[in-house]
């Protein structure tokens, strides 16, 4: 809240931002699953951040849930945790399921931002780009470059560790 409040924000965040990453695991057991679009054998985490990039939830799964699926258990924990965010930042991954489930069972705005026809490459999408820049950030943490953990949980508490110590970073800075 202060870290939003010194950015000239309202404490509460209205908007949220979801997008998942699939990453390599390297645990010797523990959960994982085979992402066929990135061709990774490992986790998914799927992150929530608000306007401004800052974690507001996350969550692991194996890396073959879709990215509807695992973002909509996130989701029904945002709204408990953040019952004033009105609107959820989606990219095409989250179907039509996903969409009518927040909107009708979660009475909240969901807003697609797809990437432009015949577009190459990276391409800045507008809202869209916070999420990708909190995965990147958060990915410069060594630990979170391939998932280590054997439990589920822990390796989204690594994900909350790192976000903590970046908001801490982004507090103190005069």
């Amino acid at each position: 809240m202060r870290d939003r409040e010194k950015d000239g924000r309202e404490a509460s965040p209205t908007l949220a931002i979801i997008d998942a990453q699939s990453v390599k695991c390297d645990a010797p057991q523990g959960e994982r699953g085979y992402d066929a679009g990135k061709k990774v054998f490992g986790r998914k985490r799927h992150l929530v951040v608000d306007s401004g990039g800052r974690l507001l939830a996350v969550s692991v799964t194996p890396a073959n849930v879709q990215d509807q699926d695992g973002g909509l258990a996130l989701v029904k924990r945002l709204v408990r945790l953040y019952p004033w965010v009105e609107t959820i930042v989606v990219d095409g991954g989250y179907k039509k399921r996903f969409i009518d489930a927040v909107q009708s069972g979660l009475r909240r705005a969901v807003e697609v931002v797809l990437r432009p026809e015949g577009a190459k490459g990276f391409v800045l999408l507008p809202k869209r780009w916070k999420v990708e820049q909190s995965i990147g950030a958060l990915t410069g943490s060594r630990r979170l470059k391939t998932d280590y953990e054997t439990f589920l949980h822990v390796s989204a508490g690594a994900m909350l560790f790192a976000s903590i110590g970046r908001l801490l970073a982004s507090i103190t800075m005069d």
